[in-house]
C-alpha cells in the first residue's frame, strides 16, 4: 500500500491567535436541561455535494476470508453477579429478530454493492496495536495484524449501529433487530435479540455486565447522505447481567444519549447539553456537569461521553444546527469527576458561550474523537471551505490542558478513530482521487488509514468503492 504523509497546517499549541491559556470549568450545579438529542452523525452531507460520487475503485483489494458464511451459535448465559443494581421496572425480556417494527433503513446492499461498504456511520475499535475491527453499515472486519490484512467476520444482512469490543476475544455488535456477540474474536457470533425497544448502543465492563441505550427513533442511512440523521427519541437505559440475553430498564435521567462505565461501579451518562454520575452501577445518577446557557446561542443537541480510568470522562457536545459553514461543539474533560477542562471548542458558534481563551477546534464541524487515557485523547474534525481533504486532528493531553498543532489527515470526510496511544491510531472514512476534469473532488473512495506518530504521517491500509 503507498505511504500518504502530511505535515502540519501553522497551529501552535494552546489555541487560536490571540487567546491565552484554556480555562477550567468548575462543575454547574442546578437542574438538568432535558432535550429530544441526537445520535452522533459522523459524516455530514453537505460536502458530498460538492463532489462527485461513487468511482473506480483505488489501492489494493481487501482480503476476505473466511470464504463462508460466519458461524451462529447460541450459548446459555451463566449465573448473575451479586451486588449489581436492582431493575428500576419490570424485565424487558429479550425479543427475537423483529420483535419490535423494524426502522426503515437503507444499507449499502439496496444500491448494488456486493463489497464491503465503508460509508455511513462506520466504526473503528483497537484493543491492542494488532487486533481490530471495522463495523458497519451493514458487516463486520476483523484484523489480528494491526490492519495488514482483514477478514470478513459477519454479514448479518441487516445494517448495524454501532459496536464495543471489551478485549482481543469478547465483542458486541449492534443491529437494527439484533444484538449480536462474540466469545471468540469473531470467529462465530451469538445472535441474541432485543429489548422490547432496539437498542442504538451498549457499553460492557466485563463478560457478563453492561449496559444500553434504547429507543423508537427511525434510523435512516443511504450512501448519498453518509450518516444517521437520528438517535432514539426519549432514550432510556438499560443495563444486562447476563452477557447481553436479557436486558432490563434502570431508572435514570430522561432523553439518554450515551452511556460509559470505568468498571462495574462507576459510569457517566449523557443528555443533551448535560453529563451526569453513577457511583452504584446506574443505580441512581446525579447531575455532574451542564453545558452554560447562553441567550442566542443553540443548547447541544447531542452529547457523548468516554470512560478512562475512574473517575474521568471525555465529554463531546454537538450541536445539530449550521450556518456559514459552521456546526457548533465543544470538548470538555474532567480527571477526577469534579473539575472540568474546557478543552476546545468551535469558535464562530461557541465562544459566547465558552470564552475567548478556548482552544479552537479541529475543524468547522465536528468529527469522531477517541479516548486513550484520562489524560489524553485525538479529537478530528473538518472543513467544508478548505474542500477536498478538509480532514485535521489535534491531540490532547495533561487532561485537555495541551493541544498538539492542527495536523491535516487524507481524507475528505472520517466517520471514526481508534487510538491506543497519543501516536498509534487508525481512521476509517471517505477520501477523493484528484478530479480528472470539470472541478469537484473526483471519484469518492472508502479508506483506512493508520498512523504511528500522532497523525504526522499516514499509511494506506485499503481503498475501495463506496
Amino acid at each position: 500500500m503507498p505511504r500518504i504523509t502530511t505535515g502540519g497546517m501553522g497551529s501552535q499549541t494552546g489555541g487560536r491567535l490571540g487567546r491565552p491559556e484554556v480555562i477550567g470549568v468548575t462543575s454547574v450545579a442546578g437542574a438538568p436541561r432535558l432535550a429530544v438529542g441526537g445520535l452522533l452523525a459522523m459524516i455530514v452531507a453537505s460536502t458530498l455535494a460538492a463532489c462527485s460520487h461513487p468511482g473506480a475503485s483505488s489501492g489494493s483489494p481487501l482480503t476476505r476470508t473466511p470464504s463462508a458464511s460466519p458461524s451462529f451459535s447460541v450459548v446459555s448465559p451463566s449465573a448473575t453477579p451479586s451486588g449489581l443494581p436492582t431493575p428500576s421496572s419490570s424485565p424487558s425480556p429479550s425479543g427475537g429478530p423483529g420483535a419490535f417494527p423494524t426502522p426503515e433503513v437503507e444499507s449499502c446492499a439496496e444500491y448494488g454493492v456486493s463489497y464491503p461498504c465503508l460509508g455511513g456511520d462506520t466504526g473503528i475499535e483497537f484493543v491492542s496495536a494488532e487486533t481490530g475491527w471495522v463495523v458497519g453499515p451493514d458487516f463486520v472486519l476483523g484484523t489480528i495484524t494491526g490492519g495488514r490484512d482483514w477478514e470478513v467476520q459477519l454479514d448479518p444482512h441487516q445494517t448495524l449501529l454501532g459496536s464495543d469490543f471489551l478485549d482481543a476475544q469478547h465483542g458486541w455488535v449492534v443491529g437494527i433487530s439484533t444484538l449480536f456477540r462474540t466469545d471468540n474474536g469473531g470467529a462465530s457470533w451469538q445472535a441474541l435479540g432485543e429489548p422490547s425497544l432496539p437498542l442504538w448502543s451498549v457499553h460492557f465492563v466485563s463478560p457478563l455486565i453492561g449496559w444500553g441505550v434504547i429507543g423508537d427513533n427511525d434510523v435512516i442511512w443511504s450512501p448519498e447522505e453518509n450518516g444517521f440523521d437520528a438517535p432514539p427519541a426519549d432514550g432510556q437505559l438499560v443495563m444486562t447481567t447476563d452477557g447481553g440475553e436479557t436486558w432490563h430498564e434502570l431508572n435514570g435521567p430522561s432523553n439518554v444519549e450515551s452511556v460509559c462505565f470505568a468498571n462495574a461501579s462507576q459510569g457517566w451518562l449523557g443528555v443533551p447539553g448535560a453529563v451526569y454520575r453513577s457511583t452504584d452501577g446506574g443505580a441512581s445518577w446525579t447531575q455532574a456537569f451542564a453545558e452554560p446557557e447562553v441567550d442566542g446561542v443553540p443548547s447541544a443537541e447531542d452529547t457523548f461521553v468516554e470512560c478512562a480510568s475512574p473517575p474521568s470522562v471525555w465529554v463531546y457536545f454537538h450541536s445539530r444546527g449550521a450556518a456559514l459553514s459552521h456546526q457548533g461543539y465543544a470538548g470538555v474533560a474532567s480527571v477526577d469527576g469534579r473539575h472540568w477542562q474546557v478543552v476546545l471548542d468551535e469558535p464562530y458558534t461557541e465562544s459566547e458561550r465558552w470564552g475567548m481563551s478556548v482552544p479552537e477546534g479541529p475543524g468547522s464541524y465536528p468529527g469522531p474523537y477517541s479516548v486513550v487515557s484520562p489524560s489524553t485523547a485525538v479529537f478530528l474534525g473538518w472543513t467544508p471551505p478548505e474542500g477536498c481533504g478538509g480532514v485535521a486532528l489535534m491531540v490532547a493531553s495533561n487532561g485537555g490542558t495541551t493541544l498538539s498543532p492542527r495536523l491535516s489527515v487524507p481524507l475528505n470526510l472520517v466517520s471514526s478513530a481508534a487510538f491506543i496511544n497519543s501516536a498509534v491510531g487508525w481512521v476509517v472514512g471517505a477520501g477523493f482521487t484528484s478530479p480528472a476534469s470539470g472541478g469537484g473532488c473526483g471519484s469518492a473512495t472508502s479508506e483506512i488509514l493508520t498512523t504511528a506518530d500522532g497523525g504526522q504521517t499516514w499509511t494506506e491500509q485499503y481503498s475501495g468503492q463506496l
